[in-house]
């Protein structure tokens, strides 16, 4: 059965993944309709074919997590995260890096949300001291100190 016939009325392919991407020990697929990702994979005799289909929609992602291991051979790993469950996709780099560009250009993560966009707020205190001047050496202190800082004496009332 071609993947077409698990298609909706109305839904189309937007983008084939370049090659086969893995999840969960098994190769697949990957496509992104205008709805949703799709991970088809076929197997078995030709005339007893097994179709395997993975899919979440779209709008339901809410974070994506890149990332890269391996010395001389990197392999990718894409963590795909919805609010109900997590999807580790692996592969060529290129193709994993492909797919992941291409998922953001179709969904739309919050920015509060999405931890390399996050801004970082911090509350600023800031603090007036008022100076005057000591009455036996002049120097300049702050209005709460008891003690001239300059020449150590008491500060008058």
């Amino acid at each position: 059965m071609p993947l077409e016939e698990f298609l909706f009325p109305k839904e189309a392919i937007k983008y084939t993944g370049t090659e086969k991407v893995e999840f969960e020990g098994s190769t697949y697929d990957f496509f992104i309709t205008n709805f949703r990702m799709i991970l088809h994979a076929r197997s078995g005799l030709p005339l007893l074919k097994k179709e395997r289909i993975v899919s979440e929609k779209l709008p339901e992602i809410v974070n994506m997590n890149y990332k890269e291991k391996g010395l001389a051979v990197k392999k990718a790993f894409l963590r795909i995260e919805t609010e109900k469950k997590k999807l580790e996709l692996s592969g060529n780099r290129n193709n994993i890096k492909a797919i992941m560009k291409e998922l953001q250009r179709y969904i739309k993560i919050p920015e509060e949300e999405t931890p390399m966009m996050k801004e970082t707020k911090e509350t600023v205190v800031m603090k007036e001291v008022v100076m005057i001047p000591c009455p036996y050496c002049g120097a300049l202190m702050p209005q709460t100190s008891l003690f001239c800082p300059n020449c150590g004496a008491k500060r008058r009332s």
